[in-house]
């Protein structure tokens, strides 16, 4: 087992008896270890494998990018779910089938 693995399950064994003690608990389909951070990219490269994963949490999507001059940045952007169903949700006719100024003002809001 590799030293991350290590700390993963350790400081997961602690999360969880925190949480247990206000009546939380963790999921365990939903919780995973990921290779994220600073050298996540190379590592995962010189093993063969894809680009570094990226994972979801409160409401926005954490990735992986880099700065102008290479090094890393950790991105956020709005989960794609929760963004498509704000949109469908301001498409909606407003009372009498007209989309009014207001509603084309918060739809142009959330896309930018």
């Amino acid at each position: 087992m590799a030293c991350d693995e290590c700390d993963f399950a350790r400081s997961s064994a602690a999360l969880a008896e925190r949480l247990a003690k206000f009546g939380l608990h963790l999921h365990e389909d939903k919780t995973r270890l990921i290779e994220f951070g600073r050298f996540a990219e190379e590592n995962r490269r010189r093993k063969g494998r894809a680009r570094p994963e990226v994972f979801d949490f409160p409401g926005f999507t954490h990735y992986r990018g880099k700065t102008r001059d290479g090094r890393f940045l950790l991105c956020q952007k709005t989960q794609r779910k929760r963004m498509i169903r704000k949109l469908n949700e301001l498409r909606q006719p407003v009372e009498g089938g007209v989309c009014t100024n207001l509603c084309n003002e918060k739809s142009n809001k959330i896309q930018r």
